[in-house]
């Protein structure tokens, strides 16, 4: 078992998340990887339908994800985008993972994409901090626009936050 997937099920886990009481399909490698070299592994759930936007605030709002402390060697973007999308596919809500490119930067990014049945396509970023003990939620909604700054919108009052970069492409990976 690769490492990757071993985290995965690691986080999963910790989540209270029983891959045996998920309806979730075979595993999807994407190739990108994460810190650890792993691909990023999606399972996508048969039965899952787009949720509301209420039901996409409320799932984010209870998802632990953005607590997980950031780590450039072993916990990045690409992981918390896996651990939203899986989590919430195990909940029964299609989700996407989204692969995001800068014009400004060589860094990739990746966050969450939900195609809500009342508002369309959301996008939301759960990236943490990489502070030890966070005591703010990171959960954000962010508007993919190519040509104009990625710019995460907190879902709390206390939220602030500055550029990533000049959003060049995004690919979504349903």
């Amino acid at each position: 078992m690769e490492v990757s997937a071993i985290i995965t099920l690691f986080i999963m886990l910790l989540f209270g998340i029983n891959s045996f009481d998920c309806p979730c399909s075979d595993a999807v490698y994407l190739r990108y990887l994460n810190p650890d070299g792993g691909q990023v592994i999606l399972y996508d759930n048969e039965s899952a339908i787009n949720p509301t936007l209420q039901e996409v605030v409320d799932f984010i709002k209870n998802d632990n994800t953005d607590h997980i402390q950031y780590n450039i060697d072993s916990f990045v973007c690409s992981n918390y985008a896996q651990v939203v999308h899986n989590n919430a596919e195990a909940m029964g809500y299609k989700t996407g993972w989204v692969a995001i490119a800068f014009s400004d930067d060589d860094v990739m990014h990746s966050c969450n994409a939900f195609n809500t049945s009342d508002c369309g396509v959301v996008y939301i970023d759960c990236t943490g901090s990489s502070a030890e003990y966070a005591t703010i939620s990171y959960d954000t909604v962010v508007f993919l626009d190519i040509g104009q700054p990625y710019i995460p919108q907190g879902l709390y009052e206390n939220n602030t936050y500055t550029t990533l970069g000049t959003l060049e492409s995004f690919t979504v990976y349903w």
